[in-house]
């Protein structure tokens, strides 16, 4: 029963990226639409939307890839693995993905280098930090990260699972 709620906790955990990503598009929906009504019903624009759109859809394109990452929505190698021997093709799946992992630890550390350095940097109209753009791109790409370990971890114990069952 504990161990039951544990992974319910947990699944819940992992649901958090797709909740922000659900809610960036929401926002950009809303703050969008009041925009254009604002705008061409009353002649008046609201001065934060764009700032606050921007933050949001950086978050939104960054979180939201790591979700379809996680996901495995993202097109694969699957024409190159297809032309491997059966025998050989999760050995090729297994670089692969550890390539993948390495490149987007690669990417997580650019962006933190690259949050850093925005310094001083600010929205125009709403004075909020430039970080918070640069955020989204930090948090995606650690998440890509984790997603990247666990995969390869995954393919890991499947070749050494298909390995015994072929000794056996």
């Amino acid at each position: 029963m504990a161990e039951d709620n544990k992974k319910s906790v947990f699944e819940k955990i992992r649901l958090i990226p797709d909740l922000i990503t659900g809610l960036g598009i929401l926002f950009i929906i809303i703050l969008e639409t009041a925009q254009c009504i604002d705008r061409y019903c009353f002649r008046h624009t609201i001065m934060f939307v764009d700032d606050v759109v921007v933050i949001c859809f950086s978050w939104v394109v960054f979180v939201g890839a790591a979700v379809a990452y996680r996901r495995k929505l993202h097109y694969g190698l699957e024409v190159i693995s297809s032309r491997f021997k059966p025998e050989a093709r999760p050995y090729y799946l297994l670089v692969i993905q550890a390539l993948t992992t390495i490149l987007f630890g690669y990417l997580a550390y650019r962006s933190i280098v690259l949050t850093a350095m925005s310094g001083a940097k600010i929205l125009s109209t709403t004075r909020i930090s430039y970080k918070w753009v640069d955020m989204g791109a930090v948090i995606g790409f650690l998440l890509m990260t984790v997603y990247g370990v666990e995969f390869f971890v995954q393919d890991l114990k499947a070749i050494r699972k298909c390995k015994r069952e072929v000794e056996e």
